[in-house]
């Protein structure tokens, strides 16, 4: 008897050593899943701090690309074709490339129904032929940062003509 008694015992202690290992197994899964999940969201909250980051400066820039586009628009006619023109043009075309580089697109508004997830009316205007709620004008571009509003866009709406 004495011998079942040991291997009884042997067995049992194998059987507690067994759930043992099996608990440290669990418990590392679980810190290995843990540490991912850490991982992940580490990442992820780095990739949103770059993310404003970026939206802060190119906020801040799109004043200076609007301003150097008026400076182009009023070019006088004169020196339209000439050296200096043609560089601050290649100057706005930079900025423009160094804004899609970025994810950020001017919104098209003109013709465009007004949503205040995209607009901020700034003005009524009646327009013979725009159905009211459509766009006519816009008084500041809208920007998007892969397709999440930068700076919503000033526009004036058609509202209804009345006779």
């Amino acid at each position: 008897m004495d011998q079942k008694d040991d291997q009884q015992k042997e067995l049992h202690e194998c059987d507690a050593i067994a759930k043992q290992a099996e608990e440290y197994l669990n418990g590392w899964k679980r810190a290995k899943a843990d540490l991912i999940n850490f991982q992940r969201e580490t990442e992820k909250r780095q990739s949103e701090l770059l993310a404003f980051a970026h939206a802060g400066a190119a906020f801040s820039f799109l004043p200076i690309v609007e301003t150097l586009e008026k400076a182009i628009a009023h070019i006088p006619l004169e020196i339209a074709g000439g050296e200096w023109a043609k560089g601050l043009t290649q100057i706005s075309k930079q900025c423009s490339d160094l804004l899609k580089d970025y994810g950020i697109e001017k919104m098209e508004t003109i013709g465009k129904l007004f949503s205040v997830e995209f607009h901020e009316a700034v003005g009524k205007l009646a327009v013979e032929g725009s159905p009211p709620g459509t766009i006519v004008e816009e008084a500041q571009a809208g920007y998007t940062m892969h397709g999440k509003v930068l700076r919503h866009a000033k526009v004036i709406v058609a509202e209804e003509q009345t006779t």
